[in-house]
C-alpha cells in the first residue's frame, strides 16, 4: 500500500504546477548567450568555408529518412541564400528568446536552425556540442506546449512532458559523464595516469607553454589524469547529495575552466558550464535574483 502511495504522489506531482520557473529562465537565457557568443566569435568568420559554395566538409549525415530532412538541409543545398539565410536568423531569434526565453515557437524556431548549421558542420562537432543539441531539442518539451490547455484534462500532459524534459536534460550530463568515465575505464593510459601526457603532446589540443612546463611533471600528470577519472565518475552520484553537490559543481567549474584554457576548447568547456545551471536548484538561483536586483548597477539602469 506505501508503494501504491509513493508512485501515486509521484505522478501527482510530475503532473503537477510548474515547477522551477526561474531555473528554467537562467537556463534558456544562458543557451541563447551561449549560441550568440559561439555563432558571432567562432563560424561567422569562415561561414563560406563551412557551409558556402566552396565549403570544405564532406556531406557528414547522408540520410534516406524524410523525417530527417529539414534538419539536414545544408547537406544537399549549398545556395547562398539558404545557409546565409539560417546563420543570420540565428541572431535575431536568440536576441528574442533572451527576452522571452519561455516563448515555444523561439525554441522550436531556434532548434531547426541550429540543428541545421550543426548538421552541416558535424565533422567539427565535439561532445559538448552533441550535448547542447539534444538538450535544445528536449526544451521543446521543458518549454511549456503552447496547444495544449493551461487547463482541462490535457493539463496534466503539458506539465508532464515539461518536467519529463526538465529531468532528461539533467540525465543527459549525467550519462555524458558516466560513459566518459567508463570508456576510460575501458584503457590503460587512464589507469595508469600517463593519459594527460598524451593530451599535452597533441598539438591540436594543448598550449606550448602548458606542454613545457607540465609535460615533465609526472605527479602534475597522474594527479590530472586520475583526478579526471575520479571526477567523471563520482558526479552522477555524489551531485544528488546535499553535503557534496555544491563540491562537485564547484569542481566542475574549475575542471571544465581548466579545459578552455589548457586545451583550447571553449565551446565545450562553455556548454558544460551552461549545463550546470539546472543542478543549482531554484532556492539558490532566486537568491542570485534578488541579489542581482538589489544591487546598485541594476537599479541605477532602472533609474535610466
Amino acid at each position: 500500500m506505501k508503494n501504491l502511495f509513493n508512485i501515486y504522489s509521484f505522478s501527482e506531482r510530475l503532473s503537477g504546477p510548474f515547477q522551477f520557473p526561474l531555473t528554467r529562465i537562467y537556463f534558456l537565457r544562458a543557451i541563447a548567450l551561449l549560441l550568440l557568443f559561439n555563432y558571432g566569435l567562432f563560424w561567422v568568420w569562415h561561414a563560406d568555408d563551412y557551409w558556402g559554395t566552396r565549403r570544405l566538409l564532406l556531406p557528414y549525415y547522408n540520410t534516406s529518412y524524410p523525417i530527417f530532412f529539414p534538419f539536414n538541409l545544408l547537406e544537399v543545398i549549398t545556395a547562398d541564400w539558404l545557409w546565409k539565410g539560417f546563420l543570420f536568423s540565428i541572431f535575431p531569434l536568440c536576441c528574442l528568446a533572451f527576452f522571452r526565453p519561455l516563448n515555444w515557437y523561439l525554441w522550436a524556431a531556434i532548434y531547426w536552425v541550429h540543428a541545421n548549421l550543426f548538421h552541416g558542420t558535424a565533422a567539427l562537432q565535439n561532445a559538448g556540442s552533441n550535448t547542447l543539441l539534444m538538450a535544445m531539442l528536449l526544451c521543446l518539451l521543458m518549454v511549456p506546449l503552447p496547444f495544449f490547455a493551461k487547463s482541462g484534462p490535457w493539463f496534466w500532459l503539458r506539465n508532464s512532458l515539461s518536467h519529463l524534459g526538465f529531468a532528461m536534460i539533467i540525465f543527459q550530463v549525467l550519462l555524458l559523464y558516466l560513459v566518459a568515465s567508463i570508456a576510460k575505464l575501458g584503457g590503460v593510459k587512464w589507469l595508469d595516469g600517463s593519459a594527460f601526457y598524451y593530451v599535452l603532446m597533441n598539438d591540436i589540443y594543448s598550449h606550448p607553454w602548458f606542454r613545457a612546463v607540465f609535460s615533465q611533471n609526472d605527479f602534475v600528470v597522474r594527479f590530472v589524469s586520475w583526478f579526471t577519472l575520479v571526477f567523471q565518475f563520482l558526479f552522477p552520484v555524489l551531485v544528488w547529495f546535499r553535503k557534496t553537490k555544491l563540491a562537485f559543481l564547484f569542481t566542475g567549474v574549475v575542471f571544465h575552466l581548466m579545459i578552455i584554457v589548457v586545451m583550447g576548447i571553449e565551446d565545450f568547456g562553455l556548454i558544460m558550464l551552461v549545463l550546470y545551471i539546472p543542478f543549482l536548484g531554484e532556492s539558490r538561483l532566486l537568491a542570485l535574483n534578488n541579489r542581482i536586483r538589489k544591487s546598485k548597477f541594476f537599479r541605477h539602469t532602472l533609474s535610466d
